[in-house]
């Protein structure tokens, strides 16, 4: 008896003691043919009404399901009146689906269900703070690691967090760890696949945490200390790239303020940080592992002073901690505040960034140590994340994807892995160590376009689920009216809502052009 204003959507949980193969929405007793399914049979799913039925009025709502031996069920009949919506106004259902594009991926029937029973703040704070032995988590990453388990083959490495994104039960703790990996890139190619796989696990095992914590990890991963050539720079033998790209691209930024001598005296500082290659303890014949190394006897102990911090000269104990005291120094600079939080608020509010946001979220970044769980609340908590405020983004292809494959049971890795390789945007692929940028136009060439439809092409018998079974055929419905469920239920499936009035006509005509009718009964 509640009075709904704008779509409506409707919140299922359903479960069988055999098994549930269909849930469908009825909606003033005719079936939607939405047909929600299942692989374990069991779970939340969610429905919408869509805007072409929900005519100002009194409508009634109830849901049924069937069991694999055809059994069927029915839930208790909702009344209620519709009105039409507030143009300016987010329904609880736009926020759901506009909050699991932005942080996880797209309209996922899960993730839109959970939020809507738990509400965006239970949700968030859920999800921000589970760790990677959460079951959902864990079992995703083992799943992923017996799946890939070729540590030193090149495809194995994406592929395995690939897999990792469509499984995993929490896809905004999955996406930021993409995002940090991004910031903290290395090149696979030069550092090779296994000092790849270990250091993506690291952050995978890590989750979201503090940025002293991430800077930690990748300061003493080998394959970035690899990649920038510092396991090569010892005492009378400096190589600076690795301390230029620390200072440039992981903390203060290109216009950070520091000179040229700073880059200098901080290689200094660090030579004997470097690598080393162990041999399993059994002595058997194997291949190499490469650990993080700290050779004292490589490094300069000499006094020196890096962007105004005073770093004495200390005794051979105690050089480790000094190179310490440099990356504590690092992570918790204004510079550092200003940069990183500009980068996630591109990731999840796109481009331009909000100025007053970003100046909040510096604050909060210097006052928590960088505590990034902290930052992602204040963002999703701000005006400018919802509605109108939030700048249009466009989706990479891997993010494509993944919100593709998270709606079927077997993700086909190896196409979504070749879909962003194509494009030109491969995870792990970056041949430079700056990452791949956050502006639109990057992802919105006539190239990775291309390849968005090839790699639907190659998946559309998967796509074709998204079409309910009790669409193939007419049923009874005028063509017409048979034409606009079958394409706004499909886009629902696909995107979470139906389409707009010109995608519908496109879609409509180029489906009339190719002659397209509905099974005979």
């Amino acid at each position: 008896q509640q009075t709904m204003r704008g779509s409506v959507t409707v919140v299922a949980t359903g479960g069988d003691s055999n098994q549930l193969v269909e849930i469908d929405l009825v909606f003033d007793g005719q079936p939607t043919r939405q047909s929600r399914y299942s692989g374990i049979g069991l779970g939340n799913f969610y429905f919408m009404v869509p805007d072409y039925m929900n005519t100002p009025g009194t409508h009634r709502l109830m849901i049924t399901a069937k069991d694999k031996d055809g059994n069927l069920g029915e839930s208790r009949e909702v009344i209620y009146k519709s009105e039409a919506a507030s143009k300016t106004k987010m329904t609880a259902y736009d926020r759901a689906l506009h909050l699991s594009e932005r942080f996880c991926y797209g309209a996922d029937q899960d993730v839109i269900a959970e939020i809507l029973i738990k509400g965006e703040k239970q949700w968030l704070t859920n999800n921000l703070n589970q760790s990677s032995a959460e079951p959902g988590i864990a079992s995703s990453l083992e799943l992923s690691n017996v799946t890939f388990s070729n540590y030193y083959d090149s495809n194995h490495t994406p592929m395995a967090l690939i897999q990792h994104l469509t499984k995993t039960s929490n896809p905004a703790q999955a996406r930021f760890i993409v995002w940090s990996q991004n910031h903290f890139s290395t090149w696979l190619n030069k550092v090779e696949a296994q000092r790849k796989r270990q250091e993506s696990n690291v952050f995978l095992e890590m989750g979201i945490s503090s940025f002293k914590l991430m800077l930690n990890a990748s300061s003493t991963s080998p394959a970035m200390l690899y990649y920038l050539d510092q396991q090569r720079s010892w005492t009378g033998q400096l190589n600076e790239n690795y301390a230029r790209e620390l200072l440039e691209l992981h903390t203060l930024s290109v216009s950070g303020g520091y000179t040229q001598e700073d880059v200098t005296k901080l290689a200094g500082l660090i030579t004997g940080w470097m690598t080393n290659d162990v041999a399993d303890i059994t002595g058997k014949p194997q291949r190499m592992t490469c650990v993080f190394y700290f050779e004292q006897k490589l490094n300069d102990d000499k006094a020196t002073q890096i962007f105004g911090m005073d770093f004495p000269e200390v005794k051979s104990s105690e050089k480790f901690d000094r190179i310490n005291k440099l990356f504590e120094m690092l992570s918790s600079h204004p510079k550092t505040a200003e940069f990183i939080t500009k980068k996630l608020l591109q990731q999840y509010t796109g481009i331009p960034v909000p100025p007053a946001l970003h100046a909040d979220l510096q604050k909060e970044f210097m006052r928590t140590g960088g505590d990034m769980k902290s930052l992602l609340a204040m963002i999703v908590n701000s005006e400018d994340f919802w509605g109108s405020r939030a700048v249009p983004k466009v989706c990479t292809p891997l993010d494509f994807s993944v919100a593709t494959m998270r709606r079927t049971e077997e993700p086909d890795i190896w196409n979504m892995h070749e879909c962003a390789r194509n494009s030109g945007v491969g995870l792990f692929d970056r041949a430079t160590p700056d990452g791949y940028p956050e502006t639109n136009k990057h992802y919105a060439d006539s190239n990775s376009l291309l390849q968005r439809w090839r790699f639907c092409d190659h998946i559309q018998w998967v796509l074709y689920r998204n079409l309910p079974e009790r669409l193939h055929n007419a049923n009874g419905l005028e063509k017409e009216d048979w034409m606009q469920r079958m394409i706004q239920v499909t886009a629902m499936n696909l995107m979470g809502k139906p389409l707009g009035v010109q995608s519908f006509d496109a879609v409509k005509s180029f489906y009339q052009e190719l002659g397209g009718q509905p099974y005979e009964n």
